[in-house]
């Protein structure tokens, strides 16, 4: 797969979970804030969503349900259905003290 953009990204891990009816693929969310921070509004969140194809890495990765992280990414042009729903592939992780 063509390489589109790779960077870091951080927020807060909300989601990741392995998944399929067939074929398993590690997925996972950030919420990476967003607008309304006005006290009284309603809070916009964005959200980072992303797969994983390492299995050591998910594993990493589970440890920080709920937990403000920092993740490396590839953003790929095309990717096939058993790499992931997604096509940013993250292949590093590291907690935000």
């Amino acid at each position: 797969s063509y390489t589109k953009s790779e960077g870091e990204q951080a927020g807060v891990l909300i989601n990741f979970s392995k998944k399929g009816l067939v074929i398993k693929t590690y997925e996972g969310e950030l919420n990476i804030g967003g607008t309304g921070n006005v006290p009284g509004t309603a809070q916009f969140n964005d959200h980072f969503l992303f797969s994983v194809r390492d299995a050591a890495v998910a594993e990493e990765i589970m440890k920080y349900n709920g937990k403000k992280v920092s993740v490396h990414y590839r953003q790929v042009v095309n990717s096939f259905f058993w790499q992931g729903e997604t096509n940013i592939w993250v292949d590093g992780v590291k907690v935000i003290q």
